[in-house]
């Protein structure tokens, strides 16, 4: 094969293609922005993740909780309305952004991409048909026993009654027949006259002397 024939006796040299700053520029910020944005998400999932541990004490309780239909999977509008109307977390729009940042398996969320462990789960189930049955038995205790119970019940009741018999009744308070407070005499005059009476020894003290009326006065008293 011949070379090209050179145009006008030269050859024609293949320029460079001149890269734009501004495209590198954009590229990097992207990057830069996906990058302060997974971050953020981390940040957002870990705040929300102590906030499901404060309220029901650990994450199996709060997945059990929040899966209302009970298969074992967490659906969009059962994540949406428990975040956004139970729990009142935050707005639609972040709970959204947090259920997308942990879906792996199809449109659900399941115990495992909350970080739950295997041993975690069957424990927490566990315990949790250990409470129900101890429910069960002691429904069963209480009830009668025409309705095939054992009537404790009754049993609880008729100790408590006889606890209420031996005890000492708290007698209420009464106007009379009581002792007068302290510093307080007999009508009319009110004055403790034990108080007024100068003691062996010590100087009566003034003003503390009852005041004596008159005998017309208390005559007049005696017939109105």
């Amino acid at each position: 094969m011949s070379a090209p024939s050179p145009i006008g006796g030269k050859l024609n040299k293949v320029a460079p293609i001149e890269i734009d700053a501004s495209e590198v520029t954009s590229e990097t910020a992207e990057s830069n922005y996906e990058g302060i944005v997974a971050i953020d998400q981390r940040r957002a999932w870990i705040t929300f993740e102590t906030h499901l541990i404060d309220t029901f004490g650990s994450l199996p309780k709060a997945f059990d909780v929040m899966d209302t239909s009970g298969d074992g999977r967490i659906e969009r509008e059962e994540w949406m309305h428990t975040v956004t109307r139970k729990l009142r977390y935050c707005r639609a729009s972040e709970a959204l952004r947090l259920f997308d940042s942990k879906v792996q398996h199809g449109n659900c969320i399941k115990w495992e991409d909350l970080g739950i462990t295997l041993e975690d789960w069957i424990m927490y189930i566990h315990k949790k048909r250990l409470a129900e049955q101890e429910i069960k038995n002691r429904s069963k205790q209480m009830k009668p026993v025409a309705f095939g119970g054992e009537g404790l019940r009754r049993d609880l009741a008729v100790q408590d009654h006889e606890k209420r018999l031996k005890a000492k009744p708290k007698k209420p308070p009464e106007a009379f027949w009581t002792t007068l407070p302290h510093g307080w005499g007999f009508p009319p005059t009110f004055i403790d006259p034990r108080a007024t009476t100068p003691t062996p020894g010590s100087k009566p003290i003034p003003g503390n002397k009852p005041k004596q009326r008159s005998l017309s006065a208390r005559r007049s008293h005696a017939w109105s």
